[in-house]
C-alpha cells in the first residue's frame, strides 16, 4: 500500500512535466527560444535530457546541470553539441 502512495506523486510530476513540454514545445509554439539561454537541471537522463535536447533542437543555448558527471560526458559525446 505504501508503494502505491509513493508512486502516485511521481506519476503526477511526470504527467505535469510531459504536459508542460508538449504544450510549450509542440502545442502553441509560443515559446521562442532561438538564441536564448536555457538551464536544465537533472539533464543527464530522463525528462531533463529530453527537454535539453528539444531546447537545443529549437536553437537555444543549453546549460545542463546534473549530479552524474559521467552521464553528462556520455551525453555530450553522443549528441552533436
Amino acid at each position: 500500500m505504501t508503494v502505491i502512495f509513493s508512486i502516485i506523486p511521481m506519476f503526477i510530476a511526470l504527467l505535469i512535466a510531459v504536459l508542460f513540454v508538449s504544450y510549450f514545445f509542440w502545442g502553441r509554439r509560443l515559446l521562442k527560444i532561438n538564441n536564448k539561454h536555457v538551464v536544465v537541471t537533472g539533464g543527464s537522463s530522463g525528462i531533463g535530457k529530453c527537454v535539453a535536447m528539444t531546447a537545443a533542437e529549437y536553437g537555444a543555448h543549453v546549460t545542463i546541470i546534473a549530479r552524474d558527471v559521467q552521464k553528462l560526458e556520455i551525453l555530450v559525446k553522443t549528441t552533436m553539441w
